[in-house]
């Protein structure tokens, strides 16, 4: 289960600012390194090269690396659906 306040801070962010507004954001970048620091499953997949250097370079004056965001992707889904199924 997400904590509460990082579901209340994900709801404030319009589906298409995620990264403008999560990623300056202490407390959620702290959240999904614990996520990944507990994870007990590994993925990989393959990335365009162009596509992985560009993400990096938009991520790095945030100190996110791409699987940050990657993990950060799948946590905004997760509370989202957990605040619509709240909301039902």
């Amino acid at each position: 289960m997400i904590p509460d306040e990082i579901v209340t801070k994900l709801r404030q962010i319009p589906e298409n600012d995620l990264i403008r507004n999560s990623l300056p954001d202490e407390r959620i970048h702290d959240y999904v390194k614990k996520q990944m620091q507990d994870g007990t499953e590994t993925y990989t997949f393959d990335l365009n090269p162009l596509l992985m250097t560009q993400t990096r370079e938009l991520l790095k004056p945030f100190g996110w690396t791409l699987e940050e965001a990657a993990v950060l992707a799948l946590v905004y889904l997760a509370a989202k659906e957990e605040i619509t199924s709240d909301e039902s």
